[in-house]
């Protein structure tokens, strides 16, 4: 049940849903199913936003998403296969599709055997919080200072009494950096927040997300509903670069790692070179998939 009318309605029903489906699915996959009241367009819109669809039969006010919760990966495919067929009776495929873009057409098989193609962009959506960590689809490690990396993520362990940025409420967030990074951040790539050693910081990757694109925008334009959604104030947007373009990047499907994976071990993985990480890179793949294959592990 949600006021509608009140002007911070439709971000506090992002926010819930969001922080609902990652706490649910910590420990496994689950089916969710949600109850709104007739009439309420502005949390079926949310719902919807967040991958909900309406049970097949039932009423129009109850709907139903099935939250993953971690990377489905060629190591856990077989038993993502199996619980999301138990949960839903919806089959993947029998094996994982190369990646090509985001918007690629993966067939999936309902509980009446009827075959459907959904584009990995939305079923990365309906099966939210999760990551597709598909062959040949890279990954970029993506530095950020700790202040900024518990503002945008809430990765502190320590709570403030200091009011928090908005950003950590949305289900799509934005990250800031030089324009240089504008063929690096690219639609449908997975990636990887290093927190940076400085002032404290985990020296570590330590937060996993897809991205949804990037885009190059003049900083004394930037709108007010894309500061919202970051960490930098207009102040601080000269520290990222002295240029008057900046890169924007969105990205949602943030997921914390349970483990994080340090700056020695991308190195022995031959994801850093000598120096430390200061500039988004580009991994391979296979780096992707062993950095989150590690970030799980039990």
């Amino acid at each position: 049940m949600a006021n509608e009318e009140h002007p911070a309605c439709e971000t506090a029903l992002d926010s819930l849903l969001n922080k609902l489906a990652s706490e649910v699915s910590a420990a496994s996959p689950i089916l969710v199913e949600m109850e709104i009241n007739p009439g309420s367009a502005l949390a079926r819109k949310a719902a919807f936003l967040q991958g909900f669809k309406e049970t097949n039969n039932s009423a129009s006010c109850r709907l139903s998403k099935i939250c993953v919760g971690r990377p489905i990966t060629k190591e856990n495919f077989a038993k993502m296969h199996s619980t999301i067929k138990q949960l839903a009776g919806i089959s993947l495929p029998k094996n994982l599709p190369e990646f090509t873009n985001h918007c690629q057409l993966v067939s999936l098989e309902d509980a009446n055997s009827v075959v459907r193609n959904i584009e990995l962009a939305q079923l990365e959506r309906i099966f939210s919080p999760v990551i597709f960590v598909l062959p040949n689809r890279t990954g970029v490690l993506v530095p950020i200072q700790r202040v900024y990396a518990e503002q945008l993520f809430g990765t502190s362990a320590q709570m403030t009494f200091i009011p928090g940025k908005e950003a950590v409420l949305f289900s799509e967030r934005i990250y800031l950096s030089s324009r240089r990074n504008l063929h690096t951040l690219v639609e449908g790539s997975i990636l990887l927040f290093y927190e940076s050693g400085g002032n404290g910081g985990a020296a570590s990757v330590v937060v996993a997300a897809r991205c949804l694109g990037s885009s190059v925008i003049d900083k004394r334009q930037l709108p007010e509903n894309i500061l919202r959604r970051g960490v930098i104030e207009n102040s601080e947007l000269g520290e990222i670069t002295v240029n008057e373009k900046i890169a924007v990047t969105r990205f949602d499907n943030v997921m914390l790692l349970p483990r994080t994976v340090s700056l020695p071990r991308l190195r022995d993985l031959g994801c850093v070179d000598g120096s430390n990480l200061i500039t988004a890179r580009r991994i391979t793949d296979e780096q992707t998939a062993m950095i989150l294959r590690e970030g799980y592990q039990q």
